[in-house]
């Protein structure tokens, strides 16, 4: 046999070849056949196949992982197959990563303070399981808040494999196009469901929250991208890139992250050169234009109703001290201070529920509080609250200082879109807790991730 095919021509060499195929294929066919789950089997081996594929090329497995946050992003009841497809790529893509970086490539992963204090960070989460356990904690529950801080891990691979812009920009619209199907899908069911809306609270009621600082953080470096395009063309894609996700933003009915987003605009336009904002000024007042433009169009004459009740919401952004669920989050957090006193040091364990008395009807006991840092500290104590802080603070740092010495227009402006969009997630965490959800988790590690590239960079050319 091997004589003949040492003999053989090209032609009959890929004949012969398409053969062997062709046979493996329809044995595989009768042993799949023979099988009680066959489909289940036939999709496992090529689950195999297209993750041996992603995992060969760490960069294409990082743009693969982004988008499939689309199978967890949306919370579901129940556990789906894709959210565990998902979990086990995650697994599979970092346990790779730092496998090979500890035992074949011999690397240092933890390289100055901003590592340790991620390190540190997500070490005292999984040492949390000690206090949770002690007071009776659920380890489903504490591992299921758990997993959202594992994705910040993913700034190590993103700093390695973001090492040039073309990398950045397919990074970004990896996220772009998971964000993308995840707004339109927003903006079409609220559309389908105000059609029916008669009242304001009917409107309230039918908003989409999902995922929103995926939205906010869109519309800030879009923004930043926007008034700064060099060309016509990039210019009005960005325009319908910030008018299809400030209408998501804005359909949330969500104040703060309305705040939020506004202040992340001051500050890019507060880091931009004289010409670009007065630029700014122009363009942000067509993207209004269009935007209006754009929800009559798809809401017809509930645009009206949709926009006055925008108006009306937006008006009681300076009585937040006066509404019921702001009153509410404060008795909450005196709630969770008073544990918090008690055992400042250690936390309760990730999962741990508490009680209090509520101002309106609300599930108790519950796990969630609206305040990020009380919920840190309630959960993982101070030192990780600490851990977490230098790790932002870092980034600031790294952001401002590469922005400074940066000279490609691309990655500075990307820098001031980080350092906004990172300002705007600080801003809206006492009341809307970030750096806890997935979602956040997501913008996070690739703020960081991001962040720690363009520094490495410039670290690395100033050091030749």
């Amino acid at each position: 046999m091997h004589e003949i095919v040492s003999r053989a021509t090209r032609p009959e060499k890929n004949i012969l070849a398409m053969l062997i195929l062709g046979l493996v294929a329809a044995e595989l066919l009768v042993v799949l056949a023979s099988l009680a789950f066959p489909f289940e089997v036939l999709t496992a081996i090529i689950g195999m196949g297209v993750l041996y594929f992603i995992l060969k090329d760490t960069f294409r497995g990082l743009c693969a992982l982004i988008l499939l946050h689309y199978f967890v992003l949306r919370g579901t009841e129940q556990i789906t197959l894709p959210e565990i497809f998902f979990g086990l790529y995650f697994c599979a893509f970092l346990g790779a990563w730092f496998f090979r970086k500890f035992f074949l490539e011999r690397q240092e992963i933890l390289v100055d303070r901003l590592d340790y204090a991620l390190a540190g960070f997500i070490g005292f989460c999984v040492l949390s399981i000690i206090p949770a356990v002690l007071v009776g904690s659920s380890s489903l529950k504490w591992l299921r808040e758990l997993i959202p801080y594992l994705s910040l891990l993913l700034v190590f691979p993103i700093r390695e494999q973001a090492h040039n812009s073309r990398r950045i920009k397919i990074l970004l619209a990896c996220f772009l196009l998971l964000s993308l199907v995840i707004a339109i899908d927003n903006l079409f069911s609220y559309q389908q469901a105000v059609a029916r809306a008669l009242q304001f609270w009917e409107l309230m009621g039918s908003r989409k929250t999902v995922n929103t600082v995926f939205f906010m953080a869109i519309v800030i470096v879009a923004s930043g991208f926007f008034v700064t395009a060099k060309s016509t063309f990039a210019r009005w894609a960005l325009l319908v890139v910030i008018t299809v996700f400030g209408g998501a933003l804005v359909i949330t009915f969500s104040r703060g992250f309305w705040v939020a987003t506004l202040i992340g605009v001051i500050i890019l336009f507060w880091f931009l050169p004289g010409d670009t904002k007065r630029r700014m000024v122009v363009y942000f007042s067509l993207a209004f234009a269009v935007f209006a433009g754009i929800a009559f169009l798809l809401l017809g004459d509930v645009a009206t109703f949709v926009l006055d009740a925008v108006g009306k919401r937006f008006q009681t952004v300076g009585q937040a001290a006066q509404d019921l669920s702001f009153a509410n989050r404060l008795v909450e957090a005196q709630a969770v201070m008073a544990q918090i006193t008690v055992n400042p040091i250690v936390g309760y364990g990730l999962g741990k529920a508490y009680s209090y008395d509520p101002l309106f009807p609300a599930e108790m006991p519950t796990t969630y509080v609206h305040n990020t840092v009380l919920f840190l500290w309630y959960k993982v104590g101070i030192f990780g609250v600490i851990c977490l802080i230098v790790f932002i603070g870092e980034i600031f740092l790294r952001c401002w200082r590469a922005l400074k010495t940066e000279t490609d227009a691309f990655l500075k402006t990307l820098l001031i879109g980080l350092i906004a969009c990172l300002a705007s997630m600080i801003v809206i965490s006492p009341s809307s807790p970030q750096f806890i959800d997935k979602d956040s988790m997501l913008v996070g590690a690739l703020i960081g991730g991001l962040a720690q590239s363009i520094w490495k960079r410039q670290i690395t050319h100033e050091a030749l």
